[in-house]
This record gives C-alpha cells, structure tokens and sequence, in this order.
C-alpha cells in the first residue's frame, strides 16, 4: 500500500470560490460522509486517477491519499468541526445516491457552473459522438436526482434531462458549444479538471451547432 500524507485544513471547502465550488461538486459526486456521526469525508476513485486525488489532498491541504486493493485510490478526512458545516451548506443527506439535495447549491452563476464541472468529473462522462467530431457529456445517476438535475440545467441554460431505463436520471449536453464555453471557463478560473474527459472536446471546433 503506498500513502501520501498531508496536513493542514479543511476549511478551503467552505469559501464560496470556483476552486472550492469545483472540489464540493466532485465530493458530492464521488464522496460519502461516513462515521458514526457522519463527521468523515471520504472520496473513492479508480487508481489511474489517483493524481487527481493528491490534486484534492493537496489543494485542502488535509487527509491521505492511499492504494485500496489492485484498482481502487482513497482520500479520507474525518473532521468533526467543518464535516458537519458542509452537510449543512450543501444540503449533503444521508445515502445520498437516493436522497439529493433540495435546493441548487450556490445562486451565484459561477459558482454554480464551477460546482457542476466538478460534478460531471465526478459522475460524468465525456467522449465522441458517434460518427462526428464532437463530444457529448451523459451522466446516469439514481432516478431520484431528476428534479435536482432539471434545476441546473434550466440555471445554467443548458444540457437536457431524461429518464434512463425506468430508473435512472440521465444528464447530458450534446451541443459542442456548451461544452467549448465550459472548458473555456475551466481554463479561465483554472479549474483542477479531469484531463482525461476534457481534452475530448476539441475547441478548434467552436463554431459547429448541433
């Protein structure tokens, strides 16, 4: 098992700023709050993205990041002071999968298009358009997120919202613009994004509508 440490504070994921916005979307993708008192963040990714959760250790400045088994990476940090703080700001409930927030989490446009990027690297998936040169965004997640999602994407003016199989919400953005001008927007507020997902969406095809 190999480990890296670091120290410091958890507070960064209070402050009301696009990288803060971003990590709290991601956690609220791929995190759970876990403990006894539910005061412990913890956030599981496949190990090929264990960089990007150094990237998060590191940015927080508080937890370990370390190899679970052959194809898993963790990042933990029990906090009984800010964990709480965040469940409260966030509207983060108890088996979130089924119980999403209710209510968006921040009024403030890019705040909230922050928050989403780090929601779709979390949960969502980026890759061409069959037979084009385009890129779509899809994200399936329990059929119980499919107000939530409306909610955003009726805010932010973009994406569609579907029901997958009978069971699932599906969230996805199709129009190679949206994409461009969120990517555009990662590199303008310097977003720590998934390299791996965003590089598919090629802005040197900016002026193609579909």
């Amino acid at each position: 098992m190999t480990t890296t440490w670091f120290a410091s504070d958890l507070h960064r994921l209070l402050e009301d700023n696009p990288p803060s916005a971003y990590w709290n979307g991601f956690i609220m993708a791929d995190g759970t709050l876990t403990g006894v008192r539910g005061n412990r963040v913890k956030v599981a990714l496949a190990r090929k993205d264990h960089g990007h959760l150094e990237s998060l250790a590191s940015w927080v400045g508080k937890g370990n990041v370390r190899y679970s088994g052959e194809s898993v990476s963790e990042w933990a940090v029990q906090d009984p002071a800010v964990v709480p703080l965040l469940r409260e700001k966030f509207d983060i409930r108890p088996r979130k999968t089924y119980n999403p927030p209710s209510r968006l989490p921040f009024e403030d446009s890019e705040l909230l298009t922050s928050w989403t990027i780090g929601f779709i690297d979390g949960d969502g998936h980026i890759q061409n358009q069959t037979g084009r040169e385009t890129a779509v965004m899809t994200m399936n997640i329990h059929l119980s997120w499919k107000p939530f999602l409306h909610l955003l994407s009726e805010r932010l003016g973009l994406g569609t919202v579907s029901t997958r199989s009978g069971k699932y919400a599906r969230f996805s953005i199709s129009c190679h613009n949206d994409l461009t001008a969120l990517k555009m927007f990662v590199r303008a507020h310097d977003l720590p994004v998934l390299a791996r997902k965003w590089d598919r969406v090629d802005e040197d095809l900016s002026l193609i509508h579909i």
